[in-house]
């Protein structure tokens, strides 16, 4: 597809949305059609004209819109919400299909939630026209300032288009995560400005430990597989540790306070014990939260177990993805549904939090089958169940193989039962996140039980605190301007090249946290 536009900062967000209709598109100027989409400004009103011809039919659409533009402290982010917005409603009124998202493209719906309770949508729709005669004009109503949780949903269906059932969803996932949040809301303030306390010199610790018994063919993390690359270990973790060392003097002399510990991965506990322990020796932050990835259940022994539990582990993963043995070896899972079992029933003893991550969406299950999944975990009944939507990224095998991925018919329906379900026993969404290359572009939900959401998976999220990550393929985050601001510092994601440039990482890490 041929793009076309006069403000060219646009051009990213604009193949985002056009990627939400058309997954598999390349952006050339000779297949499928040309987007076209101009801004004229005067003063704070942006005219926006979209047009997309599709040169197989000669079809045409054009959309065009008024905005008055509220949030001049941010214009340039608000200009591109409505840019995004026309050139959603134009392809939507070209393919005559409504995303559950509306025209939200990005990562995080509930940190848009956020900014959209204390700012409102920033824009005010004027006008719109649309090419087609029968069309009638919309003149949509202000949106004052300081919402409230209940008037969210109305400004995400009406100025994003984001369907009832997802901001409907959004707002519960919002309610739930300050429940965990309230100690650091300053009282005097409504609860939609959500303004936290010293929030720049809170952080969580996050250490990346790289390797995997197997590689899943829709992964493209970068792990390595651990039988193929055993002599890696040690080095890096000895450099792994130098870093650590490094990030604990840092915290110390910068005056940061810690508020989660998560180790993930790959599956840290792929590891041999003895270079587990040392690392789990470095982590004595003396925090509530302490997570450390245990997702694959043939990683799982009673010594990698005694060893979290005396190192004051309080939460790990054990991780189905799903419990079809077929489904399990199709993917590239050293394991069947059974061994999780086995490992699960090994873990209660010792009284971790447990996480169970499950995907929906494989090619070949049905909703009978994803069903059986759900059914299987809630008999287990563990703190957090983690619903992921699948999605394939460029790097994966999956999409490296076939070069796209198919689409499950029975996506929506997963993960429709999985919300009632889940919620029917007791489980709430708390947080949320989406991808790139998602099946029918949904998302990922956590569900926990009362009491049990995991401080580090909000944190993240929300990028509502900092997080000194190590290891490689580990990102930095920094928050500078109350929040306002993110800085980030990525480690390099070669193991090899981790451990020969560890001193680099180091003065990366300085150079963020000033």
């Amino acid at each position: 597809m041929k793009l076309i536009t006069n403000i060219p900062e646009s051009e990213h967000d604009l193949q985002d949305t056009i990627k939400l209709f058309y997954a598999d598109i390349e952006f050339a100027d000779n297949i499928r059609g040309t987007l076209s989409l101009y801004v004229k400004q005067d003063g704070n009103i942006l005219y926006i004209s979209c047009k997309y011809l599709n040169l197989k039919s000669t079809e045409e659409n054009r959309t065009f819109y008024i905005y008055e533009i509220r949030d001049l402290l941010h214009f340039k982010r608000v200009m591109l919400r409505c840019i995004r917005i026309t050139a959603y409603l134009c392809l939507k009124k070209h393919t005559k299909i409504s995303m559950p998202w509306g025209s939200l493209t990005g990562v995080r719906p509930t940190k848009l939630g956020r900014d959209l309770l204390s700012s409102g949508s920033g824009f005010l729709m004027l006008d719109k026209h649309s090419f087609d005669k029968n069309d009638i004009n919309l003149l949509r109503l202000d949106t004052p300032n300081n919402q409230t949780l209940s008037s969210l949903k109305e400004i995400m269906e009406e100025d994003f288009y984001v369907s009832h059932k997802k901001a409907e969803l959004t707002v519960r996932i919002i309610k739930n995560q300050n429940k965990v949040l309230d100690d650091f809301l300053i009282k005097n303030y409504p609860v939609g400005n959500l303004i936290i306390k010293n929030n720049e010199k809170a952080i969580d610790f996050y250490i990346n430990i790289p390797y995997c018994t197997s590689k899943c063919n829709y992964c493209s993390f970068v792990s390595s597989v651990i039988s193929k690359t055993k002599q890696t270990v040690a080095p890096y973790t000895k450099a792994l540790i130098n870093e650590i060392r490094h990030a604990k003097e840092l915290i110390i002399s910068k005056g940061y306070k810690v508020r989660s510990v998560y180790i993930g991965g790959g599956t840290p506990t792929a590891i041999p014990d003895e270079n587990l322990e040392e690392i789990l020796k470095e982590c004595n932050f003396g925090v509530s939260e302490f997570t450390v990835e245990a997702g694959r259940p043939d990683t799982i022994t009673k010594s990698k177990l005694d060893l979290l539990k005396k190192y004051n582990v309080t939460r790990i993963s054990i991780n189905p993805q799903s419990f079809k043995d077929s489904t399990l070896l199709a993917i590239g899972r050293n394991h069947t549904s059974q061994d999780i079992l086995n490992a699960y029933k090994m873990a209660q003893p010792y009284g971790f939090n447990i996480n169970m991550d499950l995907i929906a969406g494989f090619s070949n299950e049905k909703f009978i089958d994803f069903k059986r999944t759900i059914l299987k975990t809630l008999e287990l009944a563990p703190d957090n169940i983690t619903v992921h939507t699948l999605s394939a990224k460029r790097g994966s095998d999956l999409i490296e193989e076939n070069g796209k991925m198919n689409i499950n018919k029975d996506i929506n329906k997963m993960l429709d039962y999985s919300l009632k379900v889940l919620i029917e026993h007791g489980y709430e969404p708390y947080y949320i996140y989406r991808q790139k290359y998602m099946t029918g572009n949904l998302e990922n939900i956590g569900y926990s039980k009362k009491g049990k959401m995991c401080i580090f998976n909000i944190d993240s999220m929300e990028e509502l605190f900092g997080i000194m990550a190590c290891g490689a393929n580990a990102i930095s985050k920094c928050l500078f301007d109350g929040g306002q601001r993110i800085e980030r510092s990525a480690n390099l994601k070669d193991i090899k090249e981790y451990i020969d440039r560890i001193e680099e990482m180091k003065i990366r890490k300085e150079n963020l946290f000033k």
